[in-house]
């Protein structure tokens, strides 16, 4: 579930907002009613973890009729493009 806020209650409510994103909340912060940021809880996952999901998603990407990612590209490759995953 995510709620969107705007920054100025972002800024005086950060202790509470970060309370509900570990609680599994996304928060979207918006400012003049557009999405600029989103408040989200990290991660947890061992080195290993996260190395498995990223090749699991290159996998994904690479076996597609229109691949996401070229043969020769690194997913750093794909963020620095642009591209969010």
């Amino acid at each position: 579930m995510s709620q969107t806020i705007g920054i100025y209650e972002a800024k005086t409510q950060l202790s509470r907002l970060i309370e509900r994103v570990e609680a599994g909340e996304t928060i979207i912060i918006s400012r003049a009613g557009k999405p600029v940021a989103e408040l989200r809880s990290v991660d947890k996952k061992t080195p290993a973890e996260a190395a498995a999901s990223i090749r699991a998603f290159r996998d994904r990407h690479l076996n597609r009729a229109v691949p996401l990612l070229r043969s020769d590209e690194t997913i750093r490759d794909l963020v620095r493009r642009g591209h969010r995953y």
